[in-house]
């Protein structure tokens, strides 16, 4: 469980990020290879990932926070540590985001430290380039609400876009703007896409491809279905096919041997004394 725990919170933040970011706002190329880190103690190790890279032709280390680190001082402590083992390399701190008074402090103590697509921070090398200081987004739910869930199966189900206008996403919905911009925080924080500014607008980027975004988001999915039972009725036989049945005419799949179908609560509510069944009957609708 450990083991897989940081890869996810590694894959929220790549090299390629990082290389991606480095590379507009310097506007030249730059490479990043993975560092042999087995010099340093485990403890830096097994909370950090570690890359090479030159920058103005200084070798440097980056060391890349598995997780954000509570206190600057221990930031500045690591570092410190980094670069006694790593020497002539210029140690540097790279996280996903940094609250404005945790910027501040590490600027007061002058610690070089990458935020991609924030701030560029290294003083031993005279550079201080910054955009905009982005919050840690806050979880605040185990899964995803149902529009951002929605509006993620629609960036799934279009030919693929690694950039795309969530607009785009919403055609379909018609959620509202609130909506919609909750969404984008939601799949920020569980990290599945990162927003970025087109003039005035908010894109979303997909970071890796559909598939790997699909594996990634199945821990924070959760099933539309509240409840699931048999029944005759006439009255929903207007209402969406669901399950196996919406399978069926989407593709080649044979029709199940019960009709699916999707009630919303309110129908469910609406209807007068529906028989339900204990099995499914002939004539059954689950």
């Amino acid at each position: 469980m450990l083991v897989s725990f940081k890869v996810l919170q590694l894959a929220r933040m790549t090299h390629h990020d990082i290389q991606r970011y480095l590379q507009d706002i310097l506007a030249t190329s730059v490479r990043i290879q993975p560092w042999d880190a087995q010099r340093l103690p485990f403890y830096l190790r097994d909370a950090h990932d570690f890359a090479e890279i030159m920058l103005f032709d200084q070798p440097c280390v980056l060391v890349i926070a598995d997780q954000p680190i509570d206190l600057e001082a221990d930031i500045r402590r690591q570092l410190d540590v980094v670069a006694k083992h790593a020497s002539p390399l210029l140690p540097i701190y790279v996280t996903a985001a940094l609250a404005s008074y945790e910027r501040r402090r590490l600027i007061a103590q002058r610690v070089p430290f990458i935020v991609p697509g924030n701030q560029l921070f290294l003083p031993p090398l005279g550079v201080d380039l910054r955009e905009h200081f982005r919050q840690r987004p806050k979880i605040t739910s185990s899964a995803l609400s149902p529009a951002t869930q929605a509006l993620l199966f629609a960036a799934l189900l279009r030919p693929w876009e690694n950039d795309v206008h969530p607009e785009r996403l919403n055609e379909r919905f018609g959620y509202t703007p609130m909506t919609v911009s909750r969404a984008n925080r939601e799949l920020q924080a569980a990290g599945l896409a990162t927003t970025f500014a087109v003039g005035r607008e908010k894109w979303l980027r997909f970071d890796q491809g559909p598939r790997d975004t699909w594996q990634r988001a199945q821990s924070w999915l959760r099933s539309p279905v509240r409840r699931s039972v048999w029944a005759i009725d006439a009255t929903i036989d207007d209402t969406p096919l669901a399950g196996c049945s919406a399978l069926a005419a989407q593709s080649a799949l044979a029709d199940p041997t019960h009709p699916e179908r999707a009630v919303s609560a309110e129908h469910w509510k609406q209807r007068s004394e529906p028989q339900v069944l204990h099995a499914p009957e002939p004539g059954a609708t689950r």
